[in-house]
């Protein structure tokens, strides 16, 4: 990570969520943490995910209490869910939620897994050190439901709502928002994509249009046309 002048308005704090798979990947990824820290551009740091997952690697539980990361532990869910609901998107979203009810409320949030985030860092450098963080427009009588942008890598065009949910950042009020439990009856009549979830269910609720849309259209048969436009 550059140089770049840190941020003074706005505090940020990372969420890191999911099992723990591959040691040397965790490491990688909390050591980078620990760099942005150290070097000011975030508060804090924590790691969210199952009971008994942090005993999969030797020591860490201490190395985690020396680095000052705060683990957060959660009953694994039954894969029965995932006769009713999206178990991905329900893992990681129960995770997410759990990692937020333990950091402030005022502060932006850098959400990233334990796998595959470390080249997806880099992108969000600007995002994390920019003190003036960008508020969504207003479009005629469509207020935002978020009080700030939320930053992600790509969106979807064909695959509508999808992104990478690998890494997001946003505010801590609008993330919450991004982690719903009500989407059974779209998960199970249009097995929805799962990348789009995060950033699909925050305006289901304010916008029964959309619901009653993705209720009644094929979510990947318009994937597929909107591909061969």
């Amino acid at each position: 990570m550059g140089e770049k002048e840190i941020n003074k308005k706005h505090k940020v704090w990372a969420v890191v969520c999911g099992a723990v798979r591959q040691e040397f990947e965790l490491y990688s990824i909390l050591s980078y943490l620990c760099e942005y820290r150290s070097k000011g551009y975030i508060e804090g740091i924590v790691l969210s995910t199952w009971v008994g997952e942090a005993d999969n690697v030797k020591n860490l539980r201490e190395k985690l209490k020396f680095l000052d990361i705060k683990l957060v532990e959660t009953p694994p869910l039954s894969e029965e869910i995932g006769r009713y609901a999206n178990l991905n998107y329900t893992r990681q979203a129960l995770q997410l939620l759990n990692g937020l009810k333990n950091i402030p409320d005022d502060v932006f949030v850098l959400k990233c897994r334990t796998d595959f985030c470390m080249k997806f860092f880099k992108y969000f450098d600007d995002v994390i050190c920019n003190p003036n963080p960008l508020k969504p427009n207003s479009y005629g009588d469509f207020r935002s439901i978020f009080e700030y942008k939320v930053a992600v890598i790509g969106f979807g065009i064909s695959h509508s709502f999808a992104s990478v949910d690998i890494c997001f950042f946003g505010y801590k009020l609008d993330v919450l928002k991004m982690c719903s439990f009500n989407l059974t009856q779209l998960t199970i009549e249009n097995r929805l994509m799962p990348d789009c979830l995060f950033f699909l269910s925050p305006f289901l609720s304010e916008f029964q249009i959309l619901k009653s849309f993705f209720i009644r259209i094929n979510y990947w048969e318009l994937a597929k046309s909107l591909k061969e436009l």
